[in-house]
Formats: structure tokens, C-alpha cells, sequence
């Protein structure tokens, strides 16, 4: 159903982050609005889905830090897709999925929550992604 990333740099703050994902890989349904950086079920799309997001950093890491991704759905965190600590001294992150159930109109986001101030990273395959696929109605 949709499969994006963020190529561009960003830097992101302790606490709650929005990824703006600015290139687009692949949405045949053209639920992606990149003014709020959301995407929407499509009308005649009830189901389950599975939201897949990954998030790196540029950033040396701590083993102190952690770089949680976070799924928000129609503007309120549903869940965290994962929660994992960086690596001490590396570049690191986390991934992970989240199923749940959307109806037509539902919007979906991608956040980031790092303990600490980090970039994202410029390098191609470590670019921060979220994908979306339909599962069953």
C-alpha cells in the first residue's frame, strides 16, 4: 500500500519527533500527503494492516540512549514499534512492525522518540522508512 523514507537530513530533539519521509517508493492508492506527512487508508480499504518502521541515526550513540519508533494514528500514539538502546560509540537504532485495524480515512505517522539529540542518517539503506501493507479485510 505505501512504502516511504527520508532521504534529506533532519535532526531530531529528545522527545517526540515527526519523520518527515520525503521520498516516496511506492503508493498505488496515493494516500501519501506530504504537507502532513500522513497517510491515509484509502476508501474501500478496511482491514488489518502492518505498519513497518526503522529508524537510524548519524549520531555516535550511548549505550545510555535509545531510539524508539513510534506509530500515530489520526493524530494520537497507538504504539511503539520498538525500543531498542543504540549502540555505544556507533551509528544506530531500531525497527520493528505494528498490526492493527484501520478503516477508510484513518491517518497514520511516523514518530521517533530519541533519549538524546541525534541526525538522521544520508546514506543510502540506513535512510529512516516506514512501509504499509494490507493484510486481510
Amino acid at each position: 500500500m505505501f512504502r516511504g523514507q527520508l532521504q534529506g537530513s533532519a535532526s531530531w530533539s529528545a522527545g517526540y519527533n515527526l519523520v518527515e519521509l520525503d521520498t516516496v517508493l511506492e503508493d498505488p492508492w496515493g494516500g501519501w500527503s506530504s504537507g502532513a506527512w500522513t497517510w491515509t487508508v484509502p476508501a474501500g480499504c478496511p482491514g488489518w494492516y502492518e505498519v513497518t518502521m526503522t529508524a537510524l541515526c548519524a549520531s555516535q550513540g550511548s549505550a545510555a540512549q535509545q531510539l524508539p519508533c513510534e506509530l500515530y494514528l489520526n493524530g494520537a500514539r497507538v504504539a511503539a514499534a520498538s525500543s531498542g538502546w543504540m549502540v555505544d560509540g556507533h551509528g544506530s537504532g531500531s525497527c520493528g512492525e505494528v498490526q492493527l485495524p484501520l478503516a477508510p480515512g484513518d491517518a497514520l505517522q511516523f514518530y521517533v522518540e530519541p533519549s538524546a539529540a541525534v541526525s538522521a542518517p544520508a546514506t543510502a539503506g540506513q535512510y529512516p522508512s516506514m512501509e504499509i501493507a494490507w493484510m486481510s479485510a
